[in-house]
């Protein structure tokens, strides 16, 4: 009986882990795209067209909606002609009830108004990828990540304690050690990001799981050291 009803619990909460997963690796996948534009080369650019991709509906007497600015650009390397649809790499449209960072302002400031010139960046080992505003956007960042790690810390949760020792003290575990240091290394390379675009508490903030598993990490070896029974793997 009770393998019949983990395994409903596993049905009902696993996916909501791999939601969890999957949203904290878009953030991720923001980040590095990020990173590898920063090795691209400058090249001006011209705007050919622009758009403004939106949805709407109705909350009671409320109208509620998103939207996107979208856009294509041209721009030469080495001579040859290209054309891309990539204005950024941020993939979230904006609320019309709750604009929180006026993405959209900001990119419609940056690339000008039709067939005005500014900078793209060209990846120069694949010349047909572009972006014209490379920045990273920390809200939807912040929002994936966020939501990502709600969802997985509170599936995980639950689905560890179907499988926990019962009625013993807590102990320490390298284990656990392992997966905050595995949480922290990834979310130490925002740091150093943050602080570049003046946001320095959340760049504190960034560091604290891999703090935590230093501290582990110290903690853990006086155990050893003073002979400590008990500790767990």
């Amino acid at each position: 009986m009770r393998k019949q009803g983990n395994g409903m619990v596993w049905l009902l909460f696993g996916p909501v882990l791999l939601t969890g997963l999957g949203l904290i690796a878009a953030a991720g996948w923001r980040v590095a795209q990020h990173l590898q534009s920063l090795h691209w080369k400058p090249v001006e650019g011209m705007l050919v067209e622009r758009g403004v991709e939106a949805t709407s509906a109705s909350l009671g007497r409320r109208q509620q909606g998103t939207s996107r600015l979208s856009g294509s650009f041209s721009y030469a390397w080495q001579g040859k002609a290209y054309t891309s649809d990539q204005i950024s790499f941020s993939a979230l449209s904006e609320s019309s009830g709750a604009n929180l960072d006026d993405w959209n302002q900001r990119l419609d400031n940056y690339l000008g108004p039709d067939h005005s010139k500014f900078t793209v960046w060209v990846n120069p080992a694949d010349p047909a990828q572009a972006v014209a505003l490379r920045d990273i956007r920390w809200l939807e960042i912040g929002f994936l990540a966020g939501l990502g790690a709600a969802f997985a810390i509170s599936a995980g949760a639950l689905l560890h304690a179907l499988y926990a020792p019962k009625d013993q003290p807590p102990q320490f575990s390298w284990r656990a050690v392992a997966i905050m240091a595995g949480v922290g290394a990834p979310l130490s390379v925002l740091a150093p990001l943050l602080w570049r675009d003046s946001h320095g508490v959340w760049a504190g903030v960034v560091l604290v799981p891999l703090l935590l598993a230093l501290h582990g990490v110290v903690y853990g070896l006086r155990l050893r050291a003073r002979g400590t029974p008990g500790p767990a793997r």
